[in-house]
């Protein structure tokens, strides 16, 4: 066992630039993990594979921990034209798009995503 989770460090350590771009933009772990294993970039279990990543993904929530308090303000500051977006039916992904190319945003989705359902939606929206 002390091999294989020392095999899944190695290769995800290789991989973990595209681990973390695929996790900030909200994509699943498991399919992460099914495109590296249908790559040959990773030969352990799915179980090894998550426990590593879960790691990663932990170390990388500490370092961006103050980029959070940057994330709620620009979901703030633009609280009610998010509001008026969703009102009007438009996907929450279509609005950050829009928002991070006029550069109001400069948070991952996934700080975005989280921050308008804290802030902005009393009801269910749909997120894609």
């Amino acid at each position: 066992m002390g091999r294989n989770w020392g095999q899944a460090r190695i290769e995800i350590e290789e991989s973990r630039d595209e681990i973390s771009s695929g996790l900030e933009s909200g994509r699943p772990v498991k399919s992460i993990y099914e495109d590296l294993a249908l790559a040959n970039r990773v030969s352990v279990t799915y179980r090894a594979f998550c426990g590593r990543v879960s790691r990663i993904h932990k170390s990388s929530k500490q370092h961006s921990a103050s980029s959070w308090g940057h994330t709620r303000a620009e979901v703030m500051a633009l609280r009610s034209r998010i509001r008026a977006a969703l009102a009007d039916g438009r996907p929450l992904t279509s609005i950050y798009d829009e928002l991070k190319a006029e550069s109001r945003v400069s948070s991952s989705y996934i700080g975005f995503y989280k921050n308008v359902k804290k802030f902005c939606v009393q009801a269910e929206f749909p997120r894609s």
